[in-house]
């Protein structure tokens, strides 16, 4: 039995995977994980007001603390308030 690097390590006793934090993510990973579409993630940062990312080259990724950090900022607890 081989495992690849992708594959999280599993707990010998049944408890759930624990992500890698320094993993970074895709587009395609982040807007299914938020259940957007990648283009929205996209227009995001053409305008500036989305999550934080790190360009690799041609390539975006994104980081798990920055997409907390993300929806951390658009917690609120009621429909009368705004978000920064």
């Amino acid at each position: 039995m081989s495992t690849s690097s992708a594959e999280l390590p599993c707990d010998p006793l049944g408890a759930p995977p624990v992500p890698d934090p320094l993993r970074l993510l895709g587009t395609e990973e982040v807007a299914a994980l938020l259940g957007v579409a990648a283009i929205t993630l996209r227009i995001w940062r053409l305008h500036g007001n989305g999550l934080r990312y790190i360009k690799l080259g041609r390539s975006v990724k994104y980081r798990r603390s920055d997409i907390e950090a993300f929806l951390d900022a658009r917690c609120v607890a009621s429909t009368s308030e705004t978000l920064p």
